[in-house]
Parts: structure tokens; sequence; C-alpha cells
């Protein structure tokens, strides 16, 4: 049986997927081919063990009589990265993970809520050349603030100016003073050899150059959002600081020579990367010819920047203080006596908004949850999900146990499509709200939904509407 060569594996964020094993070989099987399969199957698992581990992939083998398959199950981190060949025992195969709500979605989150979390390039070998699976302005997201961070650190040194001047420093050429001017009464023009800090010409001439590449990219694809837009203007506002050096494109002896410097920072050596993977006009997951470039986001963090953006536009308009997880501001550390190290050390909510004598507590839940939750019913969910869905309930109202108020509304936010929340919204059931109680103290929970969508006008309206109605 001859096999068919799949180089690109394609898997949307927190999803499974099975496939026959015979992707994992090239050419044609044996006489005893599940036993091949199945053996191949354990040398891919083993030998990608840990950058599937990075990723949050769990991957087994499952047999039946007549096929081997491999199943694939996502976590929430999304990016492109190479895996090992079982056929040859290089990085041949490619994994992409996509966000499974959509580019188009997350574009017109990052256009509002800036750059809170971008895609993280890796230390990885190239993926091999694959199919334009990636939207090439996230390219441009990943790279331009990397040239920021070049331009910030950028390299200087000495360079020695030669000039004549009237009052004598630096090195002073004395000979040439005694015979040319000495002799010629211009004894006010004195040979002088001084040291002069300036920016490196070559190197500047090539960050313009490379961001007019990227700008000319970012250019053509308007059609893709605000995000674009806001990209462009990141880019131009680059350009600014290296205008005054005509661009030029870096000969390969270029990159020779500044990869050979003794002294290097991170910035530095990113910086000179990404010039190169400019110019070579690599992609992310391979948008060119060339090889794709790897490359993580964990979409947790990213749904939780879009909920600490929208919280506090919430908090702009109707009042209160807001506290973020993600800069360390809600951090409640837990002091075990005597001190335990294998448990939990701390409490940190997502986001906290102090107002009067109220805490409103918003923990994001990049999870399935709420979709799953609407479409079907308590009885036909998953152990595994309702176990989940508990511990979310339990946390949530563990971090409402950190405040004394006496008015405190703890809410899990869950994301959803643009459509699926306009059909709850429609429908009346875009939130739902339970009421504890003991004394005077008083705790709201909430289960509510936001879109991957940049409608955040309708959003921020939605959720004061919601807040209001459990308190």
């Amino acid at each position: 049986m001859k096999i068919a060569v799949l180089n690109t594996i394609e898997i949307p964020d927190t999803s499974e997927r099975t496939m026959e094993a015979t992707f994992l070989t090239k050419g044609n099987l044996g006489l005893n081919p599940n036993q091949q399969l199945a053996n191949m199957g354990q040398y891919f698992i083993k030998s990608n063990a840990g950058v599937l581990k990075d990723f949050g992939v769990n991957c087994d083998i499952s047999f039946t009589e007549k096929k081997v398959a491999l199943r694939l199950r996502t976590s929430s981190t999304v990016g492109a990265f190479p895996l090992v060949s079982p056929s040859s025992g290089k990085h041949e195969i490619g994994m992409i993970i996509i966000p499974r709500f959509g580019w188009s979605g997350i574009g017109s989150v990052l256009g509002i809520a800036g750059w809170k979390v971008v895609p993280k390039l890796l230390r990885l070998p190239l993926l091999t050349k694959s199919e334009r699976k990636i939207p090439p302005w996230v390219l441009s997201l990943t790279l331009l603030p990397r040239i920021e961070k070049l331009l910030q650190h950028l390299h200087r040194k000495f360079d020695f100016q030669e000039q004549e001047i009237s009052t004598p420093r630096g090195q002073v050429d004395w000979t040439k003073y005694a015979l040319h001017k000495v002799g010629s009464f211009k004894m006010l023009e004195v040979p002088c050899r001084f040291p002069s800090l300036q920016y490196n010409e070559e190197l500047k001439s090539a960050i313009h150059y490379t961001l007019l590449l990227h700008l000319h990219s970012l250019q053509t694809q308007g059609t893709s959002g605000a995000v674009v837009f806001r990209l462009i203007n990141y880019c131009q506002d680059l350009i600014k600081k290296v205008v005054e050096c005509q661009a030029m494109k870096p000969p390969p002896t270029f990159f020779d020579r500044w990869n050979r410097v003794p002294i290097q920072s991170d910035a530095f050596r990113e910086g000179i990367q990404t010039i190169q993977w400019t110019v070579d006009e690599r992609g992310l997951a391979g948008l060119g010819e060339l090889e794709g470039i790897p490359w993580m986001m964990h979409m947790e963090k990213f749904f939780e920047g879009w909920l600490e953006t929208l919280v506090k536009r919430v908090a702009l308009l109707s009042g209160g203080i807001v506290k973020s997880g993600r800069l360390k501001q809600t951090v409640a550390p837990i002091s075990w006596h005597p001190p335990f190290l294998g448990s939990q050390r701390s409490l940190i909510p997502d986001l906290v908004v102090e107002k009067e004598d109220q805490v409103f507590i918003f923990d994001a839940k990049y999870k399935h949850h709420w979709e799953e939750i609407r479409e079907s019913s308590w009885a036909n969910v998953g152990e595994n999900l309702k176990e989940q869905h508990r511990y979310d309930i339990f946390q949530v109202l563990g971090y409402s146990t950190l405040f004394p108020n006496k008015k405190i509304t703890a809410c899990l936010v869950y994301p959803c499509s643009e459509r699926t929340w306009r059909s709850l919204k429609n429908r009346g059931r875009l939130s739902h709200r339970a009421s504890m109680g003991y004394g005077e103290r008083q705790v709201n929970l909430i289960l509510t939904a936001i879109p991957m969508a940049g409608i955040i006008d309708q959003l921020v309206v939605e959720i004061i509407e919601i807040l209001k109605q459990a308190t």
C-alpha cells in the first residue's frame, strides 16, 4: 500500500483529532503494516514528548482490527512547531494549532486591547515548507516589537573622527601640525583624532529596509480589520526613528558579521534574527517558500487580557478601582505552618474591582464550558466537564473569602463566538445568577460569556447591566 506524505498537521486549540498513523511513514508498508505503524507511532510520541508537553498536547495510539490511529488532544496553547518524523529521524513534520475562534476574531480584539499578549518566537528548528495557514499580519505583530527593542538597545560603537579644529582635542598629530601648519601660518588648524559615539549607519539602514517590507505587507492586508491599521501606525512610528538613514537591503555578509559581535544582548541577537527572517521572507508556519518560524501563544492569557480591557472600560464608566492578576496586583499569599512546599502558595484572582462597599471578582476561563453546557443538558455533559465546571465555581467562591466586604459578586467569564453571544443575548440567556448568604454577608455568583469580537461598546453595556441585575 502506497502512503501519501503529510507535512503539516493542523488542529484548533482545545480540541481533539484522530488521524490514521499512515502519515508517519514514507513509501510502502511491509507485510505487517499495523505492527509497523504501531512501532512508528510509539517512536513518534517518544521523540516529540518534550515539545508536545510544552504545547500541552496529549498524544496516544488507538488500535482497532483494521487500523492504527494517533489521537491528538490540544490545550489552550496555539502555535506552530516542528516534529521528528519516525521515517527519517528529522524534523520533517510541522504541527499548527490555530485559535478555535479564528484569526479574524483575534485580530479584532488585538486592535482594541493593544499588545498585552502576542505570539512568542521559539528557539526550535524551523518548520519545513508548508501551506499559507497563518495571516501575514501575525508575523508583523510578532516581529515589530523585536525591532523596537533593537532600536532601544541599538549597538553603539566608538568611531574615531579626524578633523582640523582650533582647540586641541583628543590625540593631536603634532608632526603634521609642525610640518604643514606652523610653516604656513595656519596655527589655528590643529589636526586632531578623537572618538565620536555614533549609531552604526549600516545597521540602521538594514532596520529601515526591514520596516519598509513590513509596512508594504501590512498595506496590502486592509481587509483584515483594525489590527492591521494599528500595526501600520506602529510600523510608521518605528520608521521615523531611522528615516535619516537610507533603506538598504543587507547583504549576506551583514548577518555573518553582526552575528560574530562578541557581546550581544537578547534584544540585539533577536533583532538581527528578525531582520534576517524578514529579508528571507520567512513566515510563521511557512508563509513563503522557505521554512516557517516556530512560535506559541497562550490563549488563556490572551482571553484574560481581553477581559481586562473590558473590565477597565466598565470601571471607567461605572466607577471602581481595578486590580489585575496579570500585573500581580491581586496576589493573596497562603502561609502554611509548618511550610508545605507541595501545595498552593497563593490565590490570584484575574481581576478585582473595588467600588465603595462592593467587590467584583472576575475570573477568565478559556474553556468550552459555556457553549457546551448551554447546548447540552446537564445530564448529557461528560463527567470530566462537570468536574472542571465545579472546580471553576469552587475556585471563584474561594476568591470571595479574601475580602471582608458585605457585598461580593464573583463572575466566571467564558469565551464564545459572536454568533453564539448574540443568540444568547436575544434569548435572555447571556448570564446565569445565584446568590448565597451567611448573616449579613452576601455573595452573588454570575456565569456569563463574552465573544472574541471587537464590539467593545456593546459588551461593556451588557456587562454593566449583568452586574446591576446581580447586585
